[in-house]
This record gives structure tokens, C-alpha cells and sequence, in this order.
């Protein structure tokens, strides 16, 4: 594995092979080309809304370029106390993946080192690949310069699933973790509760770790008792 940039590390378990697709496919199709350097793509742009699974891309790309013996920088912009001279030596990287840029890109110091970066690692031959909650037009971004590069990227709106989607995304996850989760448990989380991805994955661990500790199989009845409702 390559050394990262910050000692970030790859969120491994956010691959293409546990993406469900749902009405995103032409992006996964281009992310995996993306990640080994295919069609001469230089800069992608993801956005979409809180759960839409664009932060699982970004790092399903990193994580496959890694693989493939490219130097990757993920850097993930809603950390705390970052500031922009952390960016210092990205060009270097064969690609660079800056996520939640929406955090920073009011920010004039922000705003200015991200658009050296993105010169920079252009001018180096690298890739870059941006994600955030806005497409660059709609971008709150006090700098024109880098709200104009970023238009420049190939941009896709990444499409939250149906939440047809969300119930096999349950039954999915949890086969993957040797959960056996009934339709009508995934039905009932979906009406009971949260269908934001990032809260239903954590309920679907909690009620895995409750399965394994009491030597029960889910059951509607089993999931109100461990959710108290």
C-alpha cells in the first residue's frame, strides 16, 4: 500500500462491489475507469445529498487506485483542525480526493490552496476527484477562479436509492456480516425509522451486535425490544 498524505486512512470497506447502484450506474461505470487512469479522465465532480453515497464513491476510488499501485491523497474537508497548508505536496499524488469540499469553499484561504492544487496536480499528469453537497454552480465558493475550474470537471449528480434500494441494501449489508435480515425487519425499519443510508446501516449494526449477544434471529417483535419502540 502506498503511504497517504496526513496518515489518513482508506476507508476499505467503501468499495464499488458493495455500492448498490440503484439509478447510478453511468457513474460507477466511469468512477471505475477513473480509479485505474482509464479514458484520459482528468478531474470528476460528485454531488448529491446527505446519504446519497457520494462519500462511499470518492473513497471506492482511492481505494481501487491504491490497489492498483497509484499514490493516493484522500482528504476528507470536515475534519477538525485541518487547515489549507495541510495540501502542501498533493501534486505529487497520482490522484487526489477531496471530499465535502461544501466545507470549506467559502473559505478564502480554503479557496485559494484548493485552486493551486488543482492546477498543480493538472499540470503534473494526476487526477483529481472533488465531492460535495452542490454542483460548482451552485457552490457557496467566494473564489471565481476555483468555482470555474471546478464547472470544468465532468460532473455527476450522484441519485439517492429508492427506498425499494434501501430495504436490499439492509438485506445485503447484512449477509455480508452473516445477519440474516427478513424483508419485513428491513420494511419496518424503513417505516419506522430514519431512511437516511448512514442511519440505517448504524441501526442494522447495533440490532447485529444485540442478534449476536442474545442468540436471536431478527424478528419485528426482537427489533422493537433492542430499539425500545
Amino acid at each position: 500500500m502506498q503511504q497517504l498524505p496526513l496518515g489518513i486512512r482508506l476507508r476499505t470497506d467503501a468499495g464499488f462491489d458493495n455500492f448498490l447502484a440503484g439509478d447510478n450506474t453511468s457513474v460507477l461505470r466511469t468512477l471505475r475507469s477513473f480509479a485505474v487512469g482509464g479514458d484520459n479522465l482528468t478531474a470528476l465532480y460528485l454531488h448529491g445529498g446527505l446519504g446519497c453515497g457520494r462519500s462511499h464513491l470518492l473513497n471506492a476510488v482511492a481505494t481501487t487506485a491504491d490497489r492498483n499501485g497509484r499514490l493516493v491523497a484522500v482528504l476528507p474537508l470536515k475534519l477538525a483542525g485541518l487547515s489549507p497548508g495541510v495540501l502542501a505536496g498533493f501534486e505529487q499524488c497520482d490522484v487526489v480526493c477531496v471530499d465535502d469540499l461544501d466545507a470549506v469553499s467559502a473559505d478564502r484561504g480554503w479557496a485559494e490552496a484548493l485552486f493551486n492544487l488543482f492546477n498543480a496536480v493538472r499540470d503534473q499528469g494526476g487526477q483529481l476527484l472533488f465531492a460535495a453537497d452542490k454542483p460548482p454552480s451552485l457552490l457557496a465558493c467566494c473564489l471565481p477562479d476555483l468555482q470555474s475550474r471546478l464547472a470544468s470537471t465532468l460532473i455527476f449528480s450522484v441519485q439517492e436509492l429508492s427506498d425499494a434500494d434501501k430495504q436490499e441494501l439492509l438485506v445485503r449489508r447484512g449477509e455480508e456480516c452473516g445477519l440474516r435480515v427478513p424483508v419485513e425487519v428491513a420494511q419496518y425499519l424503513m417505516i419506522r425509522h430514519s431512511r437516511a443510508i448512514g442511519d440505517l446501516l448504524q441501526l442494522l449494526d447495533r440490532l447485529d451486535h444485540a442478534s449476536l449477544r442474545e442468540q436471536r434471529r431478527l424478528t419485528v417483535p426482537f427489533v422493537r425490544q433492542v430499539l425500545g419502540v
